[in-house]
């Protein structure tokens, strides 16, 4: 078993964990702490790769409970998980926003999407599939995406700063 997320919201302790399976490539669970207990609110069965919500929790200044993961991007709605953004080739790993009208989501296979309130759009000057990033920040004016770059048999970190 391993706890690939926590994060508090709305009074409660919420938890995503990873468990192995020896029938399938595993199970994700999403927890939530009631009344001292840790309940199961909801789970993934990997091998069947129906996903509702992703592998990281990240909550927003505007107080919005999102994951992000295989899958894409979900919005917690207080009982269950709306995907608000799809992707089929992209594990996404890392989600940071100032507000619901500007996040930056990044993952792998080169591949940041940034939502203005409307759209979701690739920034496509970063797309390069020998790229996997691992880290995106910003603080509303400047974005910051960390990765690396595979060149043959060395790894590369990249740190890329835009407006």
């Amino acid at each position: 078993m391993q706890i690939t997320s926590i994060s508090y919201f709305n009074t409660s302790y919420y938890a995503l964990v990873y468990c192995h399976s020896t029938t399938s490539p595993g199970i994700k669970y999403f927890f939530k702490r009631t009344n001292g207990n840790w309940e199961v609110q909801d789970s993934i069965d990997l091998g069947i790769g129906n996903y509702t919500f992703g592998q990281k929790l990240n909550q927003s200044k505007t107080n919005s409970f999102y994951s992000v993961g295989s899958g894409g991007v979900f919005k917690y709605n207080g009982v269950s998980w709306d995907n608000v953004f799809g992707t089929i080739t992209t594990a996404l790993v890392s989600m940071w926003g100032t507000s619901d009208d500007n996040i930056f989501v990044a993952g792998s296979f080169g591949e940041v999407f940034h939502f203005n309130g409307v759209d979701w759009k690739q920034i496509e000057q970063l797309n390069d599939y020998q790229t996997d990033y691992r880290t995106v920040w910003t603080e509303g004016t400047h974005a910051f995406v960390m990765g690396w770059v595979f060149d043959g048999v060395y790894q590369k970190t990249i740190v890329w700063q835009g407006k």
